[in-house]
């Protein structure tokens, strides 16, 4: 759960870094499923510099995380979210987190970018609380 939470809280915050830059971050996922890193862009696809920068998570690191990875991604981008400078994604889909023996999912709508946890409908709301 503590994850799958982190993983929630790191796309909501490319999305609200995307909104508030004013400029496109990617979610990209490792192929192995050990993790994500987020990347931030300018519009003429170089690399910014736009505050801190949001460190690479990777699972199944420390105790908390051990046995946890991604084990199936299906977003239309491939390994990747992009949510454009008004945090909205041109391509949608699943993420699926789990260590083997439990899964949860998580589904990023396209278009508006909201973020869902459907096994747990009622952790958070639209906007996160």
């Amino acid at each position: 759960r503590s994850a799958l939470t982190n993983l929630y809280w790191a796309l909501r915050t490319a999305q609200t870094r995307a909104t508030y830059f004013a400029s496109p971050v990617e979610v990209v996922f490792e192929p192995d499923g050990s993790g994500y890193t987020l990347e931030e862009r300018l519009p003429d696809d170089t690399t910014s510099d736009l505050g801190p920068p949001v460190p690479a998570r990777h699972l199944g690191e420390g105790a908390v995380f051990e046995g946890i990875r991604i084990e199936r991604i299906q977003l239309g981008a491939g390994n990747r979210l992009v949510f454009d400078a008004q945090g909205a994604l041109l391509a949608g889909g699943t993420i699926v987190i789990g260590d083997g023996e439990e899964t949860r999912t998580i589904v990023i709508e396209e278009r508006t970018g909201r973020i869902q946890v459907p096994e747990i409908s009622t952790l958070w709301d639209a906007i996160g609380r």
